[in-house]
């Protein structure tokens, strides 16, 4: 008898439980539900219209998940478009958020229209308990970019952020990103190679960054101190290339970049240089001459790289000029 009052306790102890773990789920999903509701409203006085057709929970009991569907995000410079975005995060701890938007994109910046289409577009967002953005994290696989003769391709990309503040704090804030089997567009005038099989950066962000983006404002965040510090290493053919530097802006609004780099396969580099026209030959066998004194090391050359004025130089020398940017 006692036996089976146990069991009867124990069977209506479990129901409780689980009844008081359903009613939990649910507040707790209606209160995500209405935060992210609450969030896309505080963002539209600043310029940001984020909408949806239709938004559906899911994953009960385990996991709490939101799924949007057709969903538009509009701003003064950018529009943007996809079919399907899930947010999801653990009913324990409310702090952490993913995000699932793979498949395609349709993007539109400064009237400039493009598809990006993702096999695969993971973000992951941890916060404070207060909720500052702590990290933020995107894994893409198989992007595709078209955009007439811009299109590319890039294999695998991983970007993170990490901000000490927020997102749009004056606190430095930093980041890294690597990409492999990244494919350019097929531009007339490159120099190098169209397959970059790597590329890896890492850096800070000096400067309160803007609210929105546009090109306005990512200018005037520029020109009043804003600037990326950043160490960077690639394997671009023919060319590999480690080194770390800063960008910026000069009075007149175009870039300004200072790279301290190690150099391989500049030998090649000039000699394509030649065959475009940008060096005489003269000059690359005078360079090549330094190239090759320098690299006795036999760990590449030390090479500074810089943009001002309107020019590409490596040391001293100007290599060509660049186009300036039309603000």
């Amino acid at each position: 008898m006692v036996s089976r009052r146990l069991l009867v306790l124990f069977g209506a102890t479990l129901v409780l439980i689980c009844l008081a773990y359903t009613a939990y789920w649910f507040i707790v999903m209606d209160r995500f539900r209405s935060q992210v509701e609450a969030w896309a409203e505080t963002k539209r006085p600043e310029g940001w219209d984020l909408t949806w057709a239709k938004m559906e929970t899911e994953g009960f009991p385990f996991h709490m998940g939101l799924r949007l569907q057709e969903v538009k995000l509009r701003s003064p410079a950018l529009s943007w478009a996809t079919g399907n975005v899930t947010l999801g995060s653990d009913p324990f701890d409310l702090t952490r958020f993913r995000m699932n938007a793979s498949g395609p994109h349709e993007v539109s910046w400064n009237d400039q229209a493009f598809r990006i289409n993702m096999s695969r577009l993971l973000g992951n967002l941890d916060t404070k308990r207060d909720g500052r953005v702590e990290q933020l994290t995107f894994l893409v696989s198989d992007l595709a970019i078209d955009a007439g003769a811009l299109s590319g391709k890039i294999a695998h990309l991983a970007l993170t952020w990490d901000a000490e503040e927020s997102l749009f704090s004056s606190s430095p804030a930093r980041f890294s990103g690597t990409a492999s089997g990244v494919e350019l567009p097929d531009l007339p005038n490159l120099i190098l190679g169209r397959n970059l099989s790597r590329l890896g950066v890492e850096g800070r962000v000096l400067g309160k960054l803007p609210s929105q983006l546009s090109l306005d404002a990512v200018k005037t965040w520029l020109m009043t101190g804003g600037t990326v510090e950043l160490n960077a290493s690639l394997a671009w053919e023919p060319l590999t290339l480690e080194g770390s530097g800063s960008i910026a802006l000069d009075p007149q609004g175009q870039p300004l970049v200072m790279f301290s780099s190690r150099m391989q396969g500049v030998n090649s580099l000039l000699d394509r240089f030649v065959e475009r026209g940008l060096l005489p030959e003269s000059s690359a066998k005078a360079v090549k001459l330094l190239v090759t004194l320098a690299s006795l090391r036999g760990d590449g050359i030390p090479v500074p790289i810089t943009i001002q004025n309107g020019a590409l130089f490596f040391g001293p020398t100007r290599v060509m000029g660049m186009p300036a940017l039309a603000w």
